[in-house]
């Protein structure tokens, strides 16, 4: 699963007037390609040449044919494989918060860029030490290599819509909004989150967490957020493609207000989150066509 699979049909020395139908089964595709700036998939499979190429994601006994229609004559041949695909389960732990979503003072999320923040979950105590349990979501893998199968896993964050919309004291209007176009979660141009090596017939576990939030500005008197992610546990073979082993789909959104503006008194309107959401097999590759760091707010954002 995941490696380059390359197959020749041939009868003779040469191909030239021969016609080639190649039969691949299960769920295979031409390619895939991820980094910071794009996860592009190829579904596209060349059947009609004499060669054939292409990567499986999902795992069993795969038998691959070829037909040849040669001067009025039809051949054909056969191969089968024996396709190993990781086992893996995958849990998502949300915030022990109450509420889940709030605002929070910066303390309490490990930044100072400003006074407060309103997020899904909290990051420290007042103290300043770290709370795994209040993080807004902890994935927890685990991930099972059959014997000759081994490479690396990975954690793959898309954020499939988003909006941070705010009204500033004197009714100025911005938001950051994706109009439901897919960004990957990137921090510093890294995407492969908890990225480790696993080798083969081995049992590793792996571990990450997100506690997404957005700065709470004192000249401003609302808030508004609404985000949706796709997390995907990848594993990528050596010399392979990242394939998808399951996913988690989370979210959380709000809204806050500051009614002294442009003093700092923000409060929690309403709220929702994900609550422990279940994790699925996955065989659809996470895609996207930049980082949600790019995302440029409309209008563009004040100087505040």
């Amino acid at each position: 699963m995941g490696e380059l699979i390359g197959l020749q049909c041939t009868i003779g020395d040469s191909d030239n007037g021969m016609e080639f139908e190649w039969t691949v089964p299960g769920y295979a595709v031409g390619g895939y390609s991820a980094s910071v700036n794009a996860g592009i998939l190829n579904t596209n499979i060349v059947t009609t040449n004499s060669y054939v190429s292409f990567y499986w994601v999902d795992g069993g006994t795969k038998s691959v044919s070829c037909k040849v229609k040669y001067k009025g004559q039809e051949l054909s041949g056969a191969t089968t494989f024996e396709v190993k695909r990781p086992a893996a389960q995958l849990s998502a732990v949300t915030t022990t918060n109450q509420p889940t979503v709030d605002v929070i003072p910066a303390s309490l999320y490990g930044k100072t860029l400003s006074n407060y923040y309103f997020t899904f979950g909290s990051t420290h105590d007042a103290s300043g030490s770290s709370l795994s349990n209040s993080y807004g979501i902890q994935f927890f893998g685990q991930v099972t290599t059959p014997s000759d199968c081994s490479g690396t896993l990975a954690f793959i964050s898309v954020v499939t819509s988003t909006l941070r919309a705010y009204t500033t004291n004197d009714g100025t209007h911005w938001k950051w909004d994706s109009h439901g176009t897919n960004y990957v979660d990137a921090v510093i141009g890294e995407f492969l989150y908890a990225k480790t090596i696993i080798g083969s017939s081995e049992v590793k576990e792996i571990y990450d967490a997100d506690t997404p939030g957005s700065m709470l500005y004192c000249a401003c008197k609302s808030l508004e957020v609404d985000d949706h992610f796709k997390t995907y546990l990848m594993f990528q073979p050596a010399n392979g493609i990242w394939v998808p082993l399951r996913s988690v789909v989370w979210y959380w959104n709000g809204n806050a207000t500051n009614d002294i503006a442009p003093q700092c008194s923000w409060i929690r309107k309403n709220s929702d989150s994900s609550e422990n959401p279940a994790s699925v097999n996955e065989l659809l590759f996470p895609t996207w066509n930049n980082q949600i760091r790019n995302l440029i707010a409309s209008p563009p954002e004040p100087d505040l």
